[in-house]
């Protein structure tokens, strides 16, 4: 069974107490570190080998549907009992790092059998974007009645309502009522020593979000982790490009 339905048969996914007893096991003094000088910091770095060694299946799980397993990892974050100082929400990025190797693919064998999958690459840093602010949570306006609706943004294509209470599909955006994160594209290429005889460097876009941003410069040699994604093509046509969403 698709790990996807396992999830929906509850009403909560069942990786949430792994990561708990994970996390309590293993990260309760980093947390309680964290928390103090949160949201100053929001980054919750998880070393991916302490993860294999405590739970193989959960590790591979992760490696194989991130996106529902990081869900299940920044709740159980929540709920982990540490000293929460005047904090309203406690809800710092979870991010891995130290894949295995084999999840280490060249930028040139990137293929569409890891799109969706937790990989890490190695480049030199070629082009960074300014930061720009990235609409997370949206607040769309009916513009015939007033009524107001959020939708959460978590791909390329803008969310919106399909219709309001009135019957009526025409929105726009409340900018002061909706939430944006900074954002950064970067793009690498393969190191120079990796490449053999006459072979072009491959590149890649990297896509950085909120305390990542500004932290590398052009010429940097760096490691990313993240989700394969696809970029969408140009109308009418079927090939398409691909990115990383990066969490580290």
């Amino acid at each position: 069974m698709p790990l996807e339905e396992k999830i929906r048969e509850g009403s909560e996914s069942p990786y949430v107490s792994k990561f708990l007893e994970f996390f309590d096991a293993n990260y309760k003094k980093e947390l309680e570190r964290l928390v103090e000088n949160y949201p100053d910091k929001r980054s919750f770095n998880v070393d991916f080998t302490i993860l294999e060694q405590f739970d193989i299946e959960l590790a591979d799980a992760v490696l194989d549907s991130p996106d529902l397993l990081l869900e299940a990892a920044r709740e159980a974050v929540e709920q982990i009992e540490v000293p929460v100082l005047e904090i309203e929400k406690f809800s710092p990025h979870v991010r891995f790092f130290n894949l295995p190797k084999e999840h280490e693919p060249l930028v040139r064998n990137i293929s569409a059998k890891q799109l969706g999958k937790l990989i890490a690459v190695e480049g030199i840093v070629r082009q960074i974007t300014t930061v720009m602010p990235k609409l997370q949570l949206a607040v769309w306006k009916c513009k015939h009645c007033g009524n107001t609706y959020k939708k959460e943004q978590d791909n390329e294509l803008l969310q919106m309502p399909s219709f309001c209470e009135c019957r009526h599909r025409d929105f726009e955006l409340v900018p002061e009522q909706s939430e944006f994160i900074d954002s950064q594209r970067i793009e690498i290429q393969e190191p120079l020593e990796k490449l053999k005889g006459n072979e072009q460097a491959s590149t890649l876009n990297i896509y950085i979000t909120d305390d990542l941003v500004n932290r590398i410069s052009a010429g940097d040699k760096t490691r990313f982790v993240g989700v394969l994604r696809l970029a969408l093509p140009d109308k009418k046509k079927t090939i398409y490009g691909r990115y990383l969403e990066a969490m580290s």
